[in-house]
């Protein structure tokens, strides 16, 4: 997908319009590819060292590793202050995924989004 497309459709879903694409073209990730990425990560919680910023550019880099840049980072809000998670292309449509538990989901009302790098 072009940059300027998944641009709109990132705004859209995530309601935010602070998201950098540093690509112009972006591969979609297949969505059962999603829980294996998170378990690849090999990363056990610890806070401040190995915590949710980590695991989301862990999670990136997987994908990256596998051909797939359709993965990206975002910075917001949730669980009850700021938190780090990924967003990815996946096929024609976007979900969010919480890499440290390997949950993927469209929306969810205590996930807000306020910075996205792809």
């Amino acid at each position: 997908m072009n940059a300027l497309k998944l641009y709109f459709r990132l705004v859209w879903f995530l309601k935010t319009p602070f998201i950098l694409l540093l690509d112009r073209r972006y591969r979609s990730i297949p969505y059962r590819l999603i829980k294996k990425l998170c378990e690849a990560i090999g990363l056990v919680w610890g806070e401040d060292f190995s915590d949710c910023d980590d695991f989301a550019w862990l999670f990136k880099a997987e994908a990256i590793k596998r051909g797939y840049n359709g993965t990206g980072f975002i910075i917001g809000r949730a669980l009850g202050g700021w938190h780090a998670w990924n967003v990815a292309l996946v096929k024609y449509s976007l979900c969010q995924i919480e890499p440290q538990t390997g949950v993927a989901f469209k929306k969810l009302k205590d996930y807000r989004a306020f910075f996205v790098i792809m």
